[in-house]
């Protein structure tokens, strides 16, 4: 199940295996949902042309892939080429759930 999570590619795909967990094994336990996150946040990153995040109680950082030519958008600010979220969210499961927020607004 690994292999095939880390060989998925795009949303949809990952959303149909995540369907088929649930239907083959039932109810996930909250580490493989936690896994299933993780892998959304990577796809969603590269499609979103996002290198690198950086995250923390403090704020979310986004570096792009092409500093100079890419604008962050909404309440996103732009500091020496990375997009940044001041947000204060200490909880690290709320703070993986706004970066798969912030990622699906740059993709949209």
């Amino acid at each position: 199940m690994y292999a095939r999570l880390a060989r998925l590619d795009g949303v949809a795909a990952l959303d149909q295996f995540e369907a088929e967990l649930d239907d083959r094994f039932g109810a996930m336990p909250d580490q493989a949902r936690r896994l299933l996150q993780v892998a959304r946040i990577r796809t969603l990153a590269r499609a979103a042309d996002i290198r690198r995040i950086d995250a923390g109680p403090a704020a979310i950082a986004l570096t792009p892939y092409d500093r100079r030519t890419a604008k962050p958008v909404g309440d996103l600010v732009e500091k020496n080429g990375r997009w940044i979220a001041g947000e204060s969210i200490a909880d690290p499961i709320e703070r993986a759930n706004r970066i798969e927020e912030l990622l699906d607004a740059l993709v949209a």
